[in-house]
């Protein structure tokens, strides 16, 4: 690097900095030149120099990502070495240099996350970049990986609090495994932690507990694998208390090799046609495709309350099909006895002596019902769940209704009831269209309970969260 620059920074002068720049306009652009070099801007974070890194970093913002010989960025400099002031500085001008990847892809996230000092810039990182929260290293390990092996409750007390305020969306981060296939809670096991095993086992789902490594170990068979005492009888307590179980007692596994080689069912093909209809689709596309849904879905409701013909559905709103009456009167008023005040009237009344509806109008509702439902399923396939869901669920109750207007303005005497149950059976499978993605998504497991509820066995669920993985 230039000794002006060198001097620059050392003697922490913003005006020194910028005489050097006057002497040299490329001098900046000859350091970022250079692969992997101790920049200005380095030396700059290393020392705490806030003022400096920003002013920096505003003229040529590519030095910020840039890494030294040691495979250190700027921003894992001023971290390593406590200057805090000069990490939020950094990370106010660029979020995603919370992502930077150094030395074995170790971001500045992951160092946040191992020692306790550390965890209220872990707070801000979570908060600036919440998406850092799933990076891995060279060895698979995320954030969490970090805090469990460190012992470091605090940050993971933070992380794990970070997803559960963020509802469903980073769920699936508690997850993640390691090269070596262990989740954390294999890990916070296999190092004897009982506090963080419990603190674990509290934020996991119960068959996310019976996850297995490449060794094909549950957390309980790691735990059996540890020396006799307090810490092992602790930590088999708390797993057996949440469900945890041996690999000897899991049942109905399935690994990717066997679903691989193995036929689709109808559900997982099913669920592979929504998945790839959702990566290929564009927004552009998915906003023409809301537009014409919903037409078609306001256009086909319309037509249930006022179908073609009148309500009877035949050729006019007189014809024998309606199921009113004609009522045809007129009055007369005598002038000649005013003090009674009488008046007659003569009334016909005629009702429908047809029972037989048109018979092209159910043909007319099958198709109706057919583009109204198809119309609904689009709109819920296109929108995701996680911002509309209230929309969603919306759109179920609105093809509730749909069938319930059958029963409500019977036209077709026995049709009514069959496309009233059919709509209704429909809403009820638009509802798992979007649960059960959203679950699967998420990787959650399926329990027995759910599966019955969803008519979805614990394989199958296994098996769909596979197919999520191959072609998500």
């Amino acid at each position: 690097m230039d000794p002006n620059l060198i001097n620059a920074a050392e003697a922490r002068n913003i005006d020194a900095l910028y005489e050097s720049i006057q002497s040299d306009p490329y001098i900046l652009d000859r350091v970022d030149g250079t692969p992997f070099v101790n920049t200005p801007l380095h030396v700059a974070a290393s020392t705490g120099q806030t003022r400096l890194a920003v002013e920096i970093m505003n003229l040529k913002p590519s030095l910020s990502t840039k890494l030294n010989p040691n495979g250190l960025s700027p921003l894992h400099l001023a971290l390593l070495n406590g200057h805090f002031e000069t990490v939020k500085g950094l990370v106010e001008l660029d979020k995603d240099l919370v992502r930077v990847k150094g030395r074995e892809k170790f971001t500045p996230l992951h160092s946040s996350a191992e020692t306790d000092d550390r965890v209220g810039i872990l707070a801000e990182f979570l908060c600036a970049c919440p998406e850092s929260i799933g990076d891995q290293n060279v060895r698979g390990e995320t954030a969490l990986h970090i805090a469990v092996r460190n012992r470091n409750v605090r940050a993971l007390g933070v992380l794990m609090g970070w997803i559960r305020m963020t509802g469903t969306h980073w769920v699936w981060v508690k997850y993640i495994k390691d090269g070596g296939g262990n989740t954390i809670l294999h890990m916070a096991v296999s190092t004897s932690q009982p506090d963080i095993v419990e603190s674990v086992v509290r934020g996991y789902c119960k068959p996310q507990m019976n996850e297995k490594n490449l060794e094909g170990a549950t957390a309980l068979d790691v735990a059996e694998r540890l020396a006799a005492g307090f810490e092992r009888t602790k930590i088999k307590s708390s797993l057996r208390r949440a469900g945890a179980l041996k690999s000897s007692s899991l049942a109905n596994d399935c690994s990717v090799v066997d679903f691989l080689i193995s036929q689709q069912s109808w559900v997982e093909n099913m669920y592979r046609f929504y998945l790839l209809m959702r990566k290929g689709m564009s927004m552009e596309m998915r906003n023409a495709v809301v537009v014409v849904a919903a037409l078609i879905t306001t256009t086909t409701f319309q037509a249930v309350l006022s179908p073609p013909g009148g309500s009877g559905g035949g050729d006019g709103p007189s014809d024998d099909n309606s199921p009113f009456a004609n009522i045809n009167a007129t009055s007369s008023i005598s002038s000649l006895l005013p003090p009674t005040n009488i008046s007659r009237i003569n009334a016909t009344i005629s009702t429908s002596t047809n029972k037989h509806p048109n018979p092209f109008l159910p043909m007319f509702y099958a198709m109706n019902t057919i583009a109204f439902l198809a119309s609904i399923a689009m709109i819920i396939l296109v929108l995701p769940f996680r911002v509309f869901a209230m929309v969603h669920g919306s759109l179920v109750f609105l093809t509730l209704c749909y069938g319930m207007s059958f029963m409500i303005i019977p036209r077709m005497h026995n049709f009514d009831t069959f496309f009233a149950i059919s709509s209704i059976v429909i809403a009820y499978l638009l509802s798992l269209v979007y649960f059960i993605p959203n679950m699967i998504g998420n990787r959650f497991e399926i329990d027995k309970r759910l599966g019955r509820h969803l008519l979805v066995s614990r394989l199958q669920g296994t098996r769909l969260r596979m197919l999520y993985r191959v072609a998500h």
